[in-house]
């Protein structure tokens, strides 16, 4: 199975277990192809703010937080 294939709540489990591992630029591709089949999936901005903090991106992770806001 294609990384990218599945539901969304299958391609976000796929990509927490990556991020979990330390695989930032894989997980972070999937969690942008969750937020692609379903722009308002809290799980996946969630996960791409952390992600983009621990890349010390921090304008880039508020910017994901902030838009938890709005959904």
């Amino acid at each position: 199975m294609h990384a990218l294939s599945g539901s969304p709540a299958q391609v976000f489990q796929r990509a927490l277990v990556l991020h979990n591992q330390g695989r930032l630029r894989e997980a972070e591709e999937l969690y942008q192809a969750v937020l692609t089949a379903d722009g308002r999936h809290a799980g996946a901005l969630f996960r791409l703010g952390l992600l983009r903090l621990q890349q010390r991106r921090l304008a880039d992770g508020e910017q994901f937080f902030l838009s938890l806001i709005h959904i």
